[in-house]
């Protein structure tokens, strides 16, 4: 595991060794053990690593046999083994034991056609002298991330944000579009940055640059493709086989390793079938609260000991919060507003303090439809089929009743508004942390004239035209999920907050064959309109206790609202009280944000003032 980056110059001219050395230096999280730095002709290439796997021989920036192709190179490839043979019987010599040598040889064996045959996390970079251009690519899900630029003819790329911008020609325009989608999902999506110049590149995508030209190409992409089976019982049977190895093969690893343990269906399996492949008991890591309604660490210390595990716990609380929230923001790099970014930081520091590797079960909500939102929008899809003149009543009444339902009340008529809308733009409004009228008043009037309102929700309009029509919702949600709400949150939030702690974590789930086999199932062995991973539930069932399966999912809640109502809220005072305005967002209408928490006004205000404290610490850091 660890953190890359890179200069391309004009032909002729030659990266500057210092600049690189400073965009080098900006990674040194996510490579505490050893960096690497290399110059040819046009191509600079960099690299800090956290040694995994063959500590000894694998040192990068890496070469085929003869050193006309170089490579840097982060993350892991679970099948280089079965690469490393192929690749032999085809004529390759290896100087190392390491992943990293597989890829080279791969890619002069095959081009970028090779990354097919990859089975892993990575965001790679490969100089081919001879040809004289250079190939980044990003795993199929986005594990790993890399963002580059293209600068007066030049490229510029790196894992972080923070160290690409080490690079002085880089300008920080905020991106418009982006910004807006960041208020309405609470983080950046992809392939676009906060900032205009910067982009990523996208999952399952690589870039080719050559002759100062970038060419962009997609190699994989999830389609859903039902394969005829017998029984749901057999592809049960064949799906806990698949994660068994999916698990087996991330075992791999010269130096400690252990779990992320919530007590949830995902990460107990995840224990269970590293408790069955292990010698030795699994070293289990949780975070907890003190505010019990939203504590799952019971139920953690619960499963770890139902399989032997070595378990450790932290309890995290409101002054924890205080500490961190300022620091993070230099490791996200764009505005993020996941509040459970703090906890997946405060578990990865603990488990860093004991492991340098951990499994963890993320993805199995995404890949199996567990959100229970989902329900939800199948409800609405139920709702539609009624004849319109009885919708069209229920919408009155709903509306004339008085505010004495109270929050029931609200909820029945938010959803009779929504069932009538398209999948589409109720899921945005459904995920969206402020409503547009909202942003309106967000907004200062510079910044709300310039925003490009067809641009809101562009990335999950990409998804949705992708699948296309006459699928259920629930089915469509969940794949617009893993396109976008996987890489652009969970992902991001996972990868920042452990190579924070210069930790790595792998997420067996997240097997892009485990991806493609749940795309192949009939439906209704995925969800029902009550609950949603009933085949993932079903394959667990020899392998983790019953009170996990019956278990109703609460998810990873943040006691937020009860801190706003603490230390959060002068803190935020503070920062909108800045001696100069804000030119996005009025200090006026959020300090009535935090008047209407106060006095107890429900609608979910928590989460924006959450987005708002989130944008404001990264624009004093990045933009200011």
């Amino acid at each position: 595991m660890c953190g890359i980056c890179g200069i391309i110059e004009h032909p002729g001219a030659s990266p500057e060794a210092g600049l690189l050395t400073r965009l080098n230096n900006r990674l040194l999280h996510r490579g505490p053990d050893e960096g690497g730095e290399w110059i040819q002709g046009s191509a600079g290439l960099a690299m800090r690593r956290l040694a995994i796997i063959d500590l000894a021989g694998g040192h990068q920036p890496m070469f085929n046999e003869d050193g006309s192709i170089a490579i840097v190179f982060n993350g892991e490839i679970y099948n280089f083994p079965e690469l490393r043979d192929l690749l032999e019987r085809a004529g390759h010599r290896f100087r190392s034991h390491c992943d990293t040598e597989a890829i080279v040889h791969l890619y002069e064996q095959y081009g970028p056609e090779g990354l097919n045959r990859l089975n892993g996390m990575f965001a790679i970079a490969i100089w081919d002298e001879p040809q004289q251009q250079l190939l980044l690519a990003r795993d199929r899900v986005g594990k790993k991330p890399l963002y580059y630029a293209e600068v007066n003819g030049k490229l510029v790329f790196s894992s972080e944000m923070a160290s690409l911008l080490e690079f002085p020609a880089i300008s920080r325009e905020i991106d418009t579009v982006s910004l807006d989608n960041y208020f309405c999902l609470g983080y950046v999506p992809g392939p676009r940055t906060i900032f205009r110049q910067v982009k990523q590149v996208a999952p399952g995508h690589s870039l080719l640059w050559k002759n100062g030209v970038a060419h962009i190409s997609r190699y994989w992409r999830l389609q859903p493709q039902p394969v005829h089976r017998s029984s749901e019982k057999e592809a049960a049977a064949e799906l806990l086989q698949l994660l068994r190895d999916a698990v087996r093969i991330r075992l791999c690893s010269d130096v400690p390793f252990g779990a992320l343990l919530s007590g949830g269906v995902d990460s107990s399996l995840m224990v269970g079938l590293m408790s069955q492949l292990m010698d030795r008991p699994v070293q289990t890591f949780t975070i907890g609260f003190l505010d019990k309604t939203l504590d799952e660490s019971r139920y953690a210390r619960e499963t770890a000991a139902y399989f032997g595990a070595e378990h450790h716990e932290l309890i995290a609380n409101e002054h924890s919060v205080i500490e961190l929230v300022d620091k993070l923001t230099t490791h996200f790099g764009e505005p993020f507003a996941d509040a459970s970014a703090i906890p997946t930081y405060l578990v990865s520091e603990i488990a860093r303090k004991h492991v340098t590797m951990a499994l963890s079960g993320d993805g199995g909500d995404e890949v199996f439809g567990g959100y229970v939102s989902y329900q939800y929008h199948a409800m609405a899809a139920g709702w539609r089929s009624v004849p319109g003149p009885v919708r069209s009543v229920a919408r009155t009444l709903a509306h004339g009743a008085n505010d004495s339902g109270g929050n029931l009340g609200r909820r029945v008529r938010r959803f009779v508004d929504q069932s009538e809308l398209p999948v589409e733009q109720a899921w945005r409004h459904s995920r969206s942390i402020f409503s547009d009228s909202e942003l309106g008043q967000l907004y200062t009037p510079d910044f709300a004239s310039r925003v490009e309102l067809a641009e809101r929700g562009f990335q999950l309009r990409d998804a949705f035209l992708n699948f296309g029509a006459g699928a259920p919702d629930m089915e469509i949600l969940n794949h617009v999920d893993y396109e976008s709400y996987l890489p652009g949150d969970i992902l991001v939030k996972v990868d920042r907050m452990s190579m924070a702690n210069s930790i790595e974590m792998r997420a067996p789930l997240l097997d892009y064959r485990v991806a493609e086999f749940a795309a192949s199932l009939p439906r209704e062995w995925k969800w029902t309109r009550r609950s949603g991973k009933r085949i993932l539930k079903r394959a667990a069932r020899s392998i983790v206790p019953p009170s996990v399966l019956g278990r109703r999912k609460q998810g990873f809640v943040l006691p937020i609202d009860s801190w706003f109502r603490g230390e959060l809220q002068p803190y935020l005072k503070e920062r909108l009280a800045s001696s100069r305005p804000n030119p996005i967002v009025r200090a006026e209408y959020c300090m009535q944000l935090m008047e209407r928490h106060a006095h107890g006004e429900p609608g979910g205000i928590e989460r924006k003032l959450w987005s708002i404290l989130c944008f404001l610490l990264w624009y004093e850091k990045f933009a200011a």
